[in-house]
């Protein structure tokens, strides 16, 4: 493996690693586990386009090791993708559900929106 290719499979696999904790957060889908999860996102994002910058500019090489590791982020990557469609679904069922609760029923028999508390609003 050459020194380039070496330095390819390192920007892939520190993206890669940073996939691992978003998965675990997304498990349990709380405000604070999705915000971790985008902390995570964003390093690999980063991980990934200076791969793609290092690459360019030929610096980096993609090799058999360097494809391999891409393709496992990529079945890592759907599998955040239906993770978080599942928090959304849950999140939003939630919220029918404290619309519910909080302001009964449309006349069509959906469950309401919550009504916003009281605000306030200065001018000066």
């Amino acid at each position: 493996m050459s020194s380039a290719e070496a330095g390819a499979l390192a920007w892939a696999a520190a993206a890669r690693r940073r996939l691992d904790p978003v998965c675990r957060s997304l498990l349990s889908p709380s405000a604070a586990s999705l915000g971790a999860a985008l902390e995570d996102l964003g390093a690999a994002q980063e991980a990934l386009e200076a791969l793609r910058s290092a690459c360019r500019e030929g610096r980096a090489e993609e090799g058999g090791a360097v494809r391999a590791t891409l393709e496992q982020m990529r079945r890592q990557a759907r599998l955040i993708a239906a993770l978080l469609e599942h928090a959304a679904g849950w999140h939003r069922e939630w919220a029918r559900l404290l619309g519910a609760l909080s302001s009964g029923y449309t006349a069509q028999g959906e469950p309401a929106s919550p009504t916003p508390g009281p605000s306030w609003s200065l001018e000066g």
